[in-house]
Parts: C-alpha cells; sequence; structure tokens
C-alpha cells in the first residue's frame, strides 16, 4: 500500500519483483493485480531443479507511466554457471520499453 500511495500519480514507473510464495491465480495475486500489472510470464520458476509451480513474478505499478512489455521469459539455459547450485528459484525476466508520457515514443 505504501508503494501505491506514494508513487501512484508518478509518472515514473515503479517495478515490484520477487518471490511471492502463491500461484498465478491466487488471492494474494488477485489483491495486487488492482494496482500492479503482472509483466512476467506464469512460466514455472520454482524449483530450480525440478520446475513445477510459479512463484516469482515482476509487476508494474498502474501509474501515470506508460510501460510497454516487450518479452517476458524464464530463464532455464546460461552460457556459463548452472542456476541449479545459484538458488533455488530460476530467473524471471523481462524486457520493457518505458514510453514517453505525452508523445507516446519510447525514451
Amino acid at each position: 500500500e505504501r508503494l501505491v500511495s506514494e508513487y501512484g500519480g508518478s509518472s515514473k514507473p515503479v517495478f515490484l519483483c520477487g518471490d511471492f510464495n502463491d500461484t498465478p491465480g491466487s488471492l494474494t495475486l488477485g489483491v495486487f493485480r488492482g494496482d500492479w500489472k503482472l509483466l512476467s510470464d506464469t512460466s514455472y520458476s520454482f524449483s530450480s531443479i525440478d520446475p513445477h509451480v510459479c512463484i516469482d513474478y515482476i509487476l508494474v505499478l498502474k501509474n501515470m507511466a506508460r510501460v510497454k512489455p516487450l518479452k517476458s521469459e524464464v530463464m532455464h539455459k546460461f552460457e556459463s554457471g548452472d542456476v541449479k547450485h545459484a538458488s533455488d528459484h530460476l530467473p524471471v525476466y523481462v524486457k520493457v520499453r518505458i514510453l514517453s508520457p505525452s508523445s507516446g515514443s519510447a525514451r
């Protein structure tokens, strides 16, 4: 609620990311969707060893900012390193374009 009251009238985007410990259709996510737009896809992100549930999300506050999602994915393959040993969650990635509030063009 504090982020909504503090930045709800802002023209700058506010992102909220993390492990929500709940599934996409849950009451928890339903409450967030009132003031937040889900940007990330709902592919399975937990566990990194045996992904079988989506509980990790990236959201943007529904304020005056204009954000266009371009791509979203749960990352499974990397050029180097082993994500299964780095975390018990797979990384969630979103690529966005931040649009100018007045002209609709990208900044």
